[in-house]
């Protein structure tokens, strides 16, 4: 483990990662995702090729000019937009373990968080997802979550409510974030 968080070259971080994955049955020959770009992706077509085929695909594009992909790198958007209760961190990996994903939790103000976040001296640092709602921690970024041309119609079960997840790590930048969208 020391070793992977001392590489800084990515030909060498790509060895590594191709040497783990190896262990993984099926991971030679992994199978190709069809690559769907956003702005020509209609709402008939991901309904009826991918969501009721249960097949996997890659939609690219979908946040590129939304304006949360704009703010959101910035650290005093989510000082300002963000109310400042307490929230849980984890700065080591996740485990299968409910007692080892437990232990080094700190539970720490949003903003102190997102300032720790932003000096990036966790090699992993990671806040559990919390639902985004009117009266939530995270109601001020409410209006700048995208719109998605393919989800029109924002009713159950395809569209719920989102969820906000932070990452960062040894091979990432901090600040990425990335928001996924809970489908029942």
């Amino acid at each position: 483990m020391e070793k992977v968080l001392e590489v800084n070259n990515i030909d060498e971080m790509k060895k590594i990662a191709t040497e783990w994955f190896s262990i993984i049955p099926g991971m030679d020959k992994p199978m190709q995702v069809p690559v769907v770009q956003a702005q020509s992706l209609t709402e008939q077509e991901f309904k009826t090729k991918w969501v009721a085929k249960n097949t996997p695909c890659l939609i690219k594009g979908a946040v590129k000019n939304s304006s949360a992909s704009k703010k959101w790198k910035d650290k005093n958007y989510w000082l300002a937009a963000c109310s400042n209760e307490k929230n849980d961190i984890v700065t080591h990996m996740n485990y299968f373990s409910w007692k080892r994903k437990a232990e080094g939790r700190e539970n720490v103000p949003f903003h102190e968080a997102i300032e720790r976040l932003y000096q990036g001296n966790d090699h992993i640092f990671s806040m559990p997802a919390r639902i985004i709602t009117e009266d939530s921690l995270f109601a001020g970024i409410i209006k700048d979550l995208p719109q998605f041309p393919f989800l029109t119609k924002k009713k159950a079960p395809l569209w719920d409510r989102p969820w906000c997840y932070t990452s960062t790590a040894a091979h990432l930048p901090p600040g990425m974030f990335t928001t996924a969208m809970k489908r029942l």
